[in-house]
């Protein structure tokens, strides 16, 4: 009986710890209002470039020849003192749907994060003759909002899904 339960505490012990360290060799990106990690073989660029706050793309992509592969931040002024986060998803939702034609909304709910609720939107879109994926974490704090955006091709999202998530579940407001 003690062999059997010594076997299950160190079975317990090996997973748990492995989900702790899922990726201890990704960098860190870590800013005064937030953090967030990546792979080490993607690139980093803080230039502002359309409004964001940061881009992290893979180095190697084939596919990112046109930056058409890689998560960026947003963050806007929320310009209201009685808005929540379903307001907020609502109102980008409606906007999305009227500036991309044709949009194809996957997933669309509020969801709890350990930094408090989020918004997450995965949709799918045709623009500019490319077949686009993308999923959006979305927060509001101290009246701001932080809009998180993976993009990718349609055709290789499938591919990049699972460390895309993982960056997206790693950012921290602060």
């Amino acid at each position: 009986m003690k062999k059997i339960l010594y076997y299950l505490i160190t079975l317990l012990l090996l997973t748990s710890s492995c989900k702790l360290a899922k990726h201890p060799a990704w960098k860190t990106l870590d800013k005064p209002e937030f953090s967030v990690q990546y792979p080490p073989n993607w690139i980093e660029s803080e230039t502002g470039a359309g409004g964001t706050t940061f881009i992290l793309e893979p180095a190697d992509s084939a596919n990112n020849k046109m930056h058409l592969l890689g998560i960026n931040l947003t963050e806007r002024p929320a310009n209201a003192k009685d808005i929540d986060i379903k307001k907020l998803s609502s109102m980008m939702r409606d906007e999305l749907s009227k500036k991309i034609p044709g949009i194809n909304i996957i997933e669309s709910e509020v969801k709890k994060g350990t930094g408090g609720d989020f918004y997450k939107l995965h949709f799918q879109a045709d623009l500019m003759n490319f077949s686009l994926e993308c999923e959006q974490y979305l927060w509001l704090k101290n009246n701001k909002s932080y809009v998180l955006t993976f993009r990718g091709m349609k055709s290789t999202f499938p591919q990049y899904q699972e460390t895309e998530e993982d960056v997206l579940n790693s950012f921290k407001l602060k």
